[in-house]
């Protein structure tokens, strides 16, 4: 398949045919692009007048992801590495969470030990204290 805008001459060629009553798959032959693409041009051709070609509708533009700031800051990175030096993982996450305030996450901090945890080890201990090294080489 061509690429995914036909070019004027594509388009002219395409009218001829179309005017001249070619069949659907011979103009598809001929030109090389889908029916989609050949119903998609009649019928923009069908709201211009006769003599123009459909003119080629503007292809949308996306906001930049980042700012003029950041990307004279990537070159100068890119052009001179040596300047920012590294940086350790930890200062760049000290960084973004600190001084830039995004949001970032914090485990949940828990005891160790709860005291039902300390319970069972002090029974476990005490039932087990009087074993001999073979007692416990049996179990191991």
């Amino acid at each position: 398949m061509p690429g995914k805008y036909l070019s004027n001459v594509d388009k002219s060629k395409l009218l001829n045919f179309i005017t001249e009553n070619v069949s659907l798959l011979v103009t598809l032959r001929r030109i090389g692009h889908g029916i989609a693409t050949v119903k998609r041009l009649k019928s923009a051709a069908a709201a211009c007048p006769d003599s123009d070609v459909p003119p080629r509708k503007p292809i949308p533009v996306h906001p930049r992801k980042t700012t003029k700031t950041n990307d004279k800051l990537l070159k100068r990175e890119k052009a001179h590495p040596s300047v920012l030096g590294n940086a350790s993982e930890r200062t760049i996450q000290n960084r973004l969470q600190k001084e830039l305030c995004l949001p970032f996450r914090s485990p949940t901090k828990k005891p160790f030990l709860i005291p039902r945890m300390m319970k069972q080890r002090l029974e476990f201990s005490k039932k087990y204290q009087n074993w001999t090294a073979e007692d416990w080489a049996k179990v191991m």
